[in-house]
This record gives C-alpha cells, sequence and structure tokens, in this order.
C-alpha cells in the first residue's frame, strides 16, 4: 500500500507528519466547536480565567473575559451568516481544494520535464507532506522547512537532479508568485465597497438586465400572437354597428 510505501522510503517521519495532521485537525474541531457552541466555549473560557486568577497566574483578566465574551461571539456569527449561502462555501471549498491539488502536484510535472517517472498520487502525498513540514517552520515562505521537507520526501525521486527539481520547483511555487504580486501592492482604491460587494452589485445588474429582457421578449410574443393568432380582437364602429341594426329591422 501508499502507507508501507512511505514507511519503508522515509522512516519515522511519516509518524510526525501524521502527528502535524492530528494537531491539525483537532485545530478545525476546535474551531467548529467555537463556531457552533460558543455559550459552551464562553463558559469554559470564563472558568479558565477565573482558575487562573485564583492562582495568579494571569496579569490583565479582564482584557482576556473581554475577548472571550465578545470575540467568540463575534466569530460564531461570522460562521453562522457564512453557513446561511451552502453554495458559497461549497464552491469556496472546491476552489480551495483543486488550488491545493495544483500546488502540490507541481513536482510531479518537475519530474515529468527532466525526464524521471513518478506516481501521481504519490507526489501529491508528498508534497502535501513537504507543506506540512514548512507550516511548521515560522519563517517566510517557510524557509528551511521547505528546504528539508523536499530534500527529504522528493530526494529520492529526483535522485542526481535533486537540486536543479528543487529550485525550479521553489521558483514556481514562491520566488515568481511573490515577484509577480509586488507591483500589485502599490494598487490602491479609492471606495470603502469590497470585491465581493462589487461582484454581487454586477451580478444582480446582470440579472435585473435579464429579467427587463425576458419581460420585453414576452411582451412582443404576446403583440404577435394578438396580431396573428386566432384569439386577435376586433374593434367594431358604433355607429356602423347601429346603421347595420336599423338595416335589419326594415327588411
Amino acid at each position: 500500500t501508499k502507507f508501507r510505501f512511505f514507511l519503508a522510503s522515509y522512516g519515522d517521519i511519516v509518524f510526525l507528519n501524521l502527528v502535524v495532521f492530528g494537531v491539525h485537525l483537532l485545530e478545525l474541531i476546535s474551531l467548529f466547536v467555537v463556531c457552533l457552541c460558543p455559550v459552551f466555549v464562553r463558559h469554559i473560557g470564563n472558568w479558565a480565567i477565573r482558575f487562573a486568577e485564583r492562582h495568579k497566574w494571569m496579569k490583565n483578566p479582564k482584557h482576556w473575559r473581554e475577548v472571550v465574551d465578545v470575540q467568540v461571539q463575534e466569530f460564531s456569527d461570522a460562521f453562522k451568516r457564512a453557513a446561511n449561502d451552502l453554495p458559497s462555501m461549497g464552491l469556496t471549498l472546491l476552489v480551495t481544494m483543486a488550488q491545493l491539488t495544483c500546488l502540490y502536484i507541481i513536482p510531479w510535472f518537475v519530474l515529468r520535464a527532466f525526464g524521471r517517472d513518478a506516481d501521481f498520487l504519490e507526489c501529491l502525498a508528498a508534497g502535501s507532506m513537504v507543506q506540512m513540514v514548512s507550516s511548521a517552520v515560522p519563517l517566510p515562505g517557510g524557509t528551511g522547512g521547505a528546504e528539508g521537507g523536499f530534500a527529504l520526501f522528493y530526494g529520492p525521486l529526483f535522485g542526481s537532479t535533486a537540486t536543479a527539481g528543487y529550485l525550479v520547483w521553489r521558483i514556481i511555487t514562491f520566488f515568481a508568485p511573490t515577484l509577480l504580486a509586488a507591483p500589485l501592492l502599490g494598487i490602491s482604491s479609492n471606495s470603502s465597497v469590497s470585491l465581493y460587494h462589487r461582484w454581487m452589485r454586477l451580478t444582480r445588474r446582470e440579472s435585473a438586465a435579464a429579467t427587463i429582457k425576458g419581460s420585453k421578449a414576452k411582451q412582443r410574443r404576446h403583440l404577435s400572437t394578438g396580431r396573428f393568432g386566432r384569439r386577435t380582437a376586433v374593434s367594431v364602429d358604433p355607429q356602423e354597428l347601429g346603421r347595420h341594426k336599423d338595416h335589419s329591422k326594415r327588411s
């Protein structure tokens, strides 16, 4: 299996990555608890503050009470507002997964460019492990952790071309996006409206335009039906109708 392959190839570092994955999973579960059970979290937080205050472990308990009472509730309210639009959340999840997949699979393309065969899923799993190692290093771009993780997980796959492969991978994933995005740092806007609200305003405008076009098309179809259909209304002159009635009586 893939797990046995990674265990045989990389040794106990695989278990370290599993521990890191477990820590991230606990963080995710904790965030969901904060979002869905804010009252419970506030009770636990205030109890911990009282306990620390009783033992004089906390210098400013008032500040931390405000953090627990206010920020926890604000975080929960923001999550619930976002959860009201499930399609948007699902789309965001899919886009994020696609983005991470593209990021993790770049070494596979680099390997193919160097003429080396590699398993797609193995490169994808190795990329996620490199990312976890990089995130554990508190430096910009995971400097140090990225190099070590790449050498550890992709070194056996690249062989003698590991250094060149690392340079290509690092340029694509970090240096090139940073340099290309640097000119955008000077862009500013005088408007306080966010891109999200601008997009929603544009989509509402397009929806309203489509509704107007649809109503005009219905009116044109109605007029054409009234002009050429079977139920066409015929206008009659009242004087002509009166003369016709008089002629009928005389006859």
